[in-house]
Parts: structure tokens; C-alpha cells; sequence
């Protein structure tokens, strides 16, 4: 049992030395360089400041191999690395430094700002990765590392908050290393996988792409972003760089769906196709299985709270266009309730609040008790001793034979005219139309209005859109407005951006 998840590194590169660990499109290291350069900028950290132990270290780079280089370095040197967007606005940046005011933040010159050098200590990049005179020897890092303990913090990642505050979710070693060694034993990723990462790193879901690499001695290729804007040639680039495993968005998944039949000699390296973060519709996931049958599919469900899945579904069985894909069973070491807004336990078929319990938990929020203690909550089935569970703020059920389906947001349930509809229900039942490549459904309060936002690749009126959905839905939930827009637009991670449409409302 490894206590720190670095030791998936030190377990790696003794076997796998001259495996190439990351490829960016300007650079490869293999994982005896990637090992060497990280444990240099530890030395330079714990030499800097060699009382900073088990705090947080912001990193503010751009998407690279030094990004990771950069994580890794922080574990060494006994810290907890908080990834965050350099292209997210000033403000943002200067509120997450607020909240961790006082702490390390390691960048480049070109996104620093005397703002910023007034509330974190700064470290270049550049300056940290230059050999100090002064090197730990293994034996000095190992008592460093040892101080860390397995429950501790390994990153913080920084979600919306409510208050307008981004949360930092504190996520532990623990958590980490019971998700990689799940992921790799159950998907056979190896020493010859070949990972094709979309998620930026400061989005939980990239949490698969660098551990499942760092546990297995698998290659990491770093997808350029302006690839995922262009679907038709993404089938090329992944033929080019052979690789076998993709962990994306179902966004980007349906994105490419139209382009890949004719692109399967380019596709013929794929094993493995992941995808979690948002609702996959079967129409675009028949698709792929149609041109694409002998890839394993698999779908992941989980909040960044719960070190990114709590279940998953390997597609094993032919779905309509219009049904609901499961999300599956519990990951090992975890446990999925549904209950009711008494916290009593719900029936099978009966749609309930999901929440989940196990080593995955994360530690709560950095410096936002308030927030904690509201969704990670005790267990009221437990009345013996103390067992957390966190809330997710999202619906589900279990069918009769155990298999759990997502439902939506408690957030997204609304009633209008007296009946109780859920959003997520309509926007399936819209993707699933021929012709319509995305949609998204939101609700007009003010005016009391069901609003779908379209992206399809003909036009359509309310009235032909309305027809269609009568032949799955009850005429309360047919829409009444329609906005096409193509393609709808994304936020950084490649979901939706709901709070974008809400303009167009």
C-alpha cells in the first residue's frame, strides 16, 4: 500500500525509465527526465522555504508538461498543489490568492502582476527548475515525504461558489490513489497505453489522464485545445500519435460523432473511450458504437468532490436513441444512497437526492467551513459512529436490478403550471432528434417559459421540434421557445455554458 502518490513516480520510473511520460506537441520527456526535473524544483522549494509543509501551492501555468512537472514537484516537496486557469479573468485569480493569501504561487513573468506579488509569495518558473547548490539526497526527501500522511491533501481544485467566491475542493491522497488503482485495473491501462488528454488540469477529470500515466508508465499526449474546435481533424491527430485510451467530455464525444465513420481507419488504434462531467445522449453514442463497435465505452459519473467518479457503466447493451445511458455501479470503496428530502431511503424506480460515501471524499472546502458542513454531512443511516457522506445536489435512482441512473439537478427540477419537470428530461429527448447535434434547456422564470437552445445542422420551428416530443413527453413539458445557435457555446472544460445561454433568455 503507497502512502503518498508520488510513489506511483518512484514505483514508474524504477521500472519504465525511458518511456516517454508526456508529449505537449513542443515537447517529450521520459519519465527518468520528468522524475530528475521534478524532484530539482522540490529541492529548490524546500530550500526556499523549508518550514512550508502541507500548505497550499498555487500553480499558474499555462497547459503544458510543465504544468504536471510542476504538481509533482509540490507533492515531493511535501505540499498541496492548487492548479488554476491562466486564461480565467483577473478577478477570479485575485480572489482565489485572497482566499490563500500568504501562500506559494509558482507562474511565469508574463502572468504576474504586482497585485499578485502582494498577496502570495512568487516563485519563476524558470528560476526553480536551475539545480540548487544545495540538493536534498533521497534519504532527506523520504523523511519530507514522510510526513505526509495518506489522508492529507494532495490538490485543491477551485469550482463556481454561490457567493461568487470559487471553492477550493480539498482532495487527498487516499482519494487519488483508491480512483488510479480502480482505473487501471478495471480498463488494463498499462506501460503501452497511449492517453489522449482534453481536460485542462485545473478540472478534476484530468485527475484520470496524469495518475493513470504517473501508476502505469502510459504516455501522455496533451491535445492541442484548438483541435477540440475543430472535430473533423482530431480523428488524424489521435491516428498520427497512436493513441488507444480518451477520457473526454460527452461534449467533445458528440462533437466528433458525425465525423468518425468517415474517419474509422483513422480511429482503427482506439481501445478505450471514457467519458464523464455531463449527460451522454445514446443517439450520438450509437454512433460511435455503429462505426466503432470493438472499442470499450465506459461512462463516469462524479462531482470534483469525490475525486472525480464515484460510479461507473461500461456500455455493454444496445440502447435506443431516446433512453437514458445508466451511470452504473458504485467504484470500489464507495457507497451511493438515494434518499429524500428526509434523508429516508428511497424505493427503486423513486428519483432521490445521490450521495455518495467512501475514501473518495473530499476533505471539504479550503477555508469555507460554512459550505462543508452543508453538504458533507453525517450519514443519517448511520447512528453508531461517525461516517460522512456528501451531498451531490443531484437526482437519481436505482432501476430494479441495482443499476443507478442520473436524473438531473435538484437546481434543474422546476414546476410549471402546477407539474414537476425536469429539465434534463426534455434536453435528452431534444438530443435525440434527427439533425440536432446539441441542446440545452433552461427555464424563463420571469416569463414562466421552457427555453431550448439548438444546435442542429438544419432549421427547425417550435412547432416540427414540439411534434417530435410528443411522441416521448407529456404535452406539459413540450418547449416554448427555441434559440439556434451553432455551436452552443462552451465553457473551458467543454461542457455548456449555462450561464452564457441565460443571456439569450
Amino acid at each position: 500500500m503507497i502512502n503518498n502518490v508520488v510513489e506511483f513516480l518512484n514505483n514508474t520510473v524504477r521500472q519504465y525509465p525511458e518511456n516517454i511520460a508526456i508529449e505537449d506537441g513542443q515537447n517529450k520527456i521520459t519519465y527518468e527526465t520528468f522524475y530528475k526535473e521534478s524532484k530539482t524544483i522540490a529541492d529548490n522549494i524546500r530550500h526556499l522555504y523549508p518550514f512550508y509543509c502541507n500548505k497550499p501551492i498555487i500553480i499558474y501555468l499555462p497547459k503544458s508538461y510543465k504544468s504536471i512537472l510542476a504538481f509533482i514537484a509540490v507533492l515531493y516537496s511535501g505540499n498541496i498543489y492548487v492548479p488554476i486557469d491562466e486564461k480565467s479573468p483577473k478577478e477570479r485569480i485575485l480572489k482565489i490568492c485572497r482566499n490563500m493569501k500568504g501562500s506559494i504561487l509558482i507562474s511565469t513573468n508574463e502572468y504576474l502582476s504586482k497585485d499578485i506579488y502582494d498577496l502570495v509569495n512568487v516563485l519563476i518558473y524558470e528560476d526553480i527548475t536551475i539545480p540548487n547548490l544545495k540538493k536534498l539526497n533521497d534519504t532527506d526527501m523520504q523523511k519530507q515525504l514522510s510526513k505526509t500522511s495518506i489522508t492529507d491533501p494532495a490538490y485543491i481544485i477551485h469550482t463556481s461558489g454561490s457567493s461568487g467566491t470559487p471553492k477550493g475542493v480539498i482532495i487527498t491522497h487516499l482519494g487519488i490513489i483508491d480512483y488510479v488503482n480502480f482505473i487501471t485495473s478495471t480498463f488494463d491501462i498499462n506501460s503501452s497505453s497511449v492517453l489522449g488528454n482534453q481536460s485542462p488540469f485545473y478540472f478534476d477529470n484530468s485527475t484520470f489522464d496524469i495518475y493513470a500515466c504517473m501508476a502505469t508508465g502510459a504516455k501522455l499526449v496533451i491535445i492541442p485545445e484548438t483541435l477540440f474546435m475543430f472535430p473533423n481533424k482530431l480523428p488524424e491527430y489521435l491516428y498520427n500519435n497512436n493513441i488507444d485510451v480518451i477520457f473526454w467530455v460527452p461534449t467533445v464525444i458528440m462533437n466528433m460523432a458525425n465525423v468518425i465513420k468517415y474517419n474509422r481507419d483513422c480511429l482503427k488504434h482506439l481501445k478505450l473511450v471514457i467519458f464523464c462531467g455531463e449527460v451522454m445522449p445514446n443517439k450520438q453514442l450509437n454512433l460511435w458504437r455503429s462505426s466503432l463497435p470493438n472499442i470499450t465505452y465506459v461512462n463516469l459519473y462524479g462531482p470534483t468532490e469525490i475525486t472525480d467518479a464515484c460510479t461507473f457503466y461500461i456500455v455493454e447493451r444496445q440502447f435506443l436513441d431516446n433512453e437514458p445511458l445508466p451511470i452504473g455501479y458504485p467504484c470500489p470503496n464507495t457507497k451511493i444512497f438515494i434518499l429524500d428530502g428526509n434523508s429516508q431511503v428511497l424505493q427503486p424506480m423513486i428519483v432521490g437526492e445521490i450521495r455518495v460515501s467512501g475514501p473518495c471524499l473530499a476533505l471539504g472546502y479550503y477555508k469555507n467551513n460554512d459550505a462543508t458542513l452543508r453538504t458533507f454531512v453525517q450519514n443519517p443511516l448511520n447512528k453508531l459512529y461517525k461516517e460522512l457522506i456528501y451531498r451531490t445536489g443531484d437526482l437519481g435512482y436505482f432501476d430494479i436490478d441495482g443499476m443507478l441512473y442520473y436524473a438531473g439537478r435538484i437546481d434543474s427540477q422546476i414546476k410549471h403550471k402546477g407539474n414537476r419537470i425536469e429539465l434534463l428530461e426534455i434536453e435528452l429527448s431534444i438530443k435525440s432528434i434527427e439533425h440536432i447535434n446539441n441542446a440545452c434547456v433552461m427555464y424563463d422564470c420571469k416569463n414562466q417559459k421552457i427555453v431550448a437552445f439548438i444546435d442542429s445542422y438544419k432549421k427547425f420551428n417550435i412547432q416540427v421540434i414540439n411534434r417530435k416530443l410528443l411522441e416521448l413527453l407529456p404535452k406539459y413539458m413540450l418547449i416554448h421557445r427555441i434559440i439556434e445557435l451553432s455551436p452552443l457555446p462552451l465553457t473551458a472544460n467543454g461542457k455548456v455554458d449555462r450561464l452564457k445561454l441565460k443571456e439569450f433568455i
